[in-house]
């Protein structure tokens, strides 16, 4: 939906204003603009520091892989004011926010309506990225069909990383959808090797056994167990996670340490779509997006590309620092990535402002992305 339709739809549910209503507000806007401060004399915009949130460490756990990435910390959010006096006042920042009308709670503070308008974004894209998913699975009449134990997927990644000179490398991969063979170009030559460890997994219940190894069939079934309706598979996975030890919740897009349990939830909800990204169950897939789409704090970047170049969606819990990105039209998952909040970390473990710190990004700048150009599966190690 663009601007216009917005706004052809806004006024088809809003009556024509009085006269008498028109001139009360020209009135109090004509007031307005003659007490006015003078330029010298006008406050300037306000800098209100955003949240602290303790640094952590996170890794990423797909085909038994780990990846450690930087702590970081938000920096403040920069809070301006503005005052419209109109008949009807309208705000749409962007095509894919909704309409917020005057006395509509999100509308009585300016970072109020801002975080309703994200948090409506954000559940209008996932909404959209679950009936995606449930259309594609029902358009390939197989999508819902687990793969075999010994299924071999091929997988091509494109990993950035920000640094004095950014770098940019590629890495192929095969591995079964059971996690006992993995397999890598080596020197020229094909490598295969044969996880002799556990690949079933241990525990009473899919998630134990997801939390016991992870791999892609554990997380595939893990994913399967859950509740389709949203509230209750938040419920579940809620009442899991208070169980685990906060070192048992690895998500891939986690900088720091969640400081709330929706937060732990999400990040446990990444972890089983990143390590199932060989095979995800579409039902279950959908359920997740629908149960991130409630969770607070969610938001989404719509319009960015991943480090393969490709299209993306990022959703994040912590203000689009870290950020899960899906294909905007599959809304399969996609890659990682990392975004810099502008303040170094070494400032911030001093914890003084004056204290020396190294260069760093400017906030918004991509600290490390991780992008997954290629993924299907093949008859065997080796094979594209």
């Amino acid at each position: 939906m663009n601007d216009l339709d917005v706004l052809r739809d806004l006024r088809a549910r809003v009556p024509e204003p009085s006269s008498a209503t028109i001139e009360a507000g020209r009135a109090r806007l004509t007031a307005a603009i003659q007490t006015r401060p003078s330029p010298q004399t006008r406050p300037g915009p306000q800098i209100s520091p955003g949240p602290q949130i303790s640094p952590g460490h996170a890794a990423t756990r797909r085909n038994g892989a780990s990846r450690s990435w930087h702590p970081i910390l938000t920096a403040g959010a920069l809070t301006t004011l503005a005052v419209i006096a109109t008949v009807v006042a309208v705000s749409v920042s962007s095509a894919d926010h909704p309409v917020v009308l005057p006395g509509h709670p999100a509308a009585r503070h300016p970072v109020a309506r801002g975080n309703a308008l994200k948090a409506e974004l954000a559940s209008k894209v996932l909404r959209r990225a679950a009936a995606a998913t449930t259309h594609n699975a029902a358009a390939t009449h197989n999508g819902a069909a687990e793969p075999s134990s010994g299924q071999w997927f091929y997988s091509k990644t494109v990993d950035y990383e920000f640094g004095s000179t950014p770098t940019t490398s590629v890495d192929e991969e095969w591995s079964t959808f059971d996690g006992k063979y993995t397999a890598y170009n080596a020197g020229g030559q094909l490598v295969v090797h044969h996880n002799p460890g556990d690949v079933i997994g241990r525990g009473a219940t899919a998630l134990d056994r997801f939390d016991s190894t992870a791999t892609a069939r554990t997380a595939y079934q893990a994913l399967a167990s859950l509740p389709s309706d949203p509230a209750a598979l938040i419920s579940v996975i809620s009442a899991h996670v208070a169980t685990l030890n906060p070192n048992q919740v690895l998500s891939p897009v986690e900088q720091y340490a969640p400081t709330s349990s929706s937060q732990v939830t999400f990040s446990y909800l990444v972890e089983l779509m990143w390590n199932a990204t060989d095979g995800e169950p579409p039902a279950a897939q959908a359920s997740v997006y629908l149960a991130m789409a409630r969770l607070p704090g969610v938001t989404v970047q719509q319009g960015i590309t991943d480090a393969a170049g490709q299209p993306a969606i990022a959703v994040s819990d912590n203000g689009g620092i870290d950020q899960l990105l899906l294909n905007p039209r599959s809304y399969a998952v996609v890659g990682i990535r990392e975004v810099s909040t502008g303040v170094s970390p070494a400032r911030v473990a001093s914890k003084a402002k004056s204290a020396k710190s190294p260069p760093w990004p400017p906030r918004g700048a991509v600290l490390a992305s991780l992008a997954i150009s290629e993924l299907k599966p093949v008859s065997g190690p080796g094979r594209r």
